[in-house]
């Protein structure tokens, strides 16, 4: 009961920085929110937009970027689109295996709910859960992978790996959530948003008078 209502507080207090540090001079057209899903979604008056959806286990999810409405269908476009994420590749004569290592790209962020799958080809794959404690991969005879977050549903680009060469990828996975031309449905004063699988969620934002 204590840390439910430590986490609440924490939740009100992201919320309330954010604000102070990003809002400054701007008019809120609309506000949204959902106090079960700590998502929170704010439609400016000069068509930007912030977004901040807040998880128990991997820390907050954030974005911006400009929204407008088009029959009655609400559409959030990222500023940032940059890829969520980075592989670099470090080559050594003495390497006898291909590893890949996960890494957190943001301080805080627990790789513990990611898992990755591993593609030899089309038919042949295996899936590793948990990174936090699985943080080095042999990748040998690995054509291409994918990390995947199995609270979400959300699945990070593909990347595709030269099979030939004994190589270290490191791998940087961003938190950050991004919308490209994403679709929300309005229903009255309430927003139905997509998870970040790209299927609409069960549940609905309220407006805030």
């Amino acid at each position: 009961m204590k840390s439910s209502i430590l986490f609440k507080v924490l939740v009100f207090c992201v919320f309330c920085v954010f604000f102070i540090e990003n809002a400054a001079g701007q008019v809120i057209y609309k506000e949204y929110y959902d106090a079960k899903k700590y998502e929170h979604l704010v439609l400016y008056d000069d068509s930007t937009f912030f977004y901040s959806k807040i998880n128990k286990y991997s820390g907050e999810y954030r974005a911006i970027g400009n929204w407008f409405i088009s029959n009655n269908i609400l559409i959030l476009d990222s500023f940032d689109k940059k890829e969520q994420i980075i592989v670099f590749e470090q080559n050594k004569d003495s390497s006898k295996h291909s590893i890949i290592k996960p890494q957190a790209y943001k301080y805080g962020f627990n790789l513990l709910f990611l898992g990755i799958c591993l593609k030899k080809n089309e038919m042949d794959s295996v899936i590793i859960e948990n990174l936090e404690k699985n943080n080095s991969i042999i990748a040998d005879n690995i054509s291409s992978f994918y990390i995947y977050d199995f609270l979400t549903g959300y699945k990070y680009p593909e990347i595709q790996l030269n099979s030939n060469k004994k190589t270290t990828y490191i791998v940087e996975i961003k938190l950050n959530r991004f919308f490209d031309n994403e679709k929300w449905l309005i229903k009255g004063k309430k927003i139905r948003p997509r998870k970040e699988d790209g299927e609409l969620s069960n549940y609905k934002l309220k407006e805030l008078n």
